[in-house]
């Protein structure tokens, strides 16, 4: 299960580079409003509507969503929903498939472009990584969120 019901095409992928920097997540196609859904369940980490970069590039505030997520296997990673209004509060648990929030504007350039950022990192800790892009993935504990579906969920 992906966190957005829809096809697994996005308009930027894992690893997009931009710059020196890569993209951390998946960037999938959705309307305005579009339902964000937990793909496992976990405990919410961070919650914020004003989060540098994610209501617009480069400095528009905008919401993100932090999940420490559990695998089938019962390990833990972290799910990292960009782009995404949610009412969810730090500490609030999850189940898989749980609506966290839907998906809300961003724009770049004067384009209106409502998509979903969604990234994996493997890492127990909440990571670093302003407007979504960071100089080495694996370093950071970003890994391909579609791969690790595959693989994991």
């Amino acid at each position: 299960m992906l966190p957005v019901n829809i096809d697994k095409k996005g308009f930027r992928g894992w690893a997009f580079k931009l710059g020196k920097l890569y993209h951390t997540g998946y960037d999938f196609n959705c309307g305005l409003g579009a339902i964000v859904l937990s793909v496992a369940p976990g405990t919410v980490l961070f919650s914020s509507q004003i989060v540098t970069g994610f209501g617009g590039y480069p400095n528009i505030p905008g919401g993100v969503l932090i999940i420490r997520h559990y695998d089938k296997k019962g390990s833990t990673f972290i799910g990292f929903y960009g782009h995404v209004e949610s009412d969810m509060i730090e500490d609030e648990n999850v189940i898989r498939g749980q609506k966290l929030g839907h998906v809300h504007q961003y724009i770049s350039a004067g384009l209106e472009l409502p998509h979903l950022h969604y990234g994996i990192n493997e890492f127990n800790a909440i990571p670093e990584s302003p407007w979504g892009y960071v100089s080495n993935l694996a370093k950071y504990g970003w890994v391909d969120p579609i791969k690790f579906h595959k693989n994991n969920l």
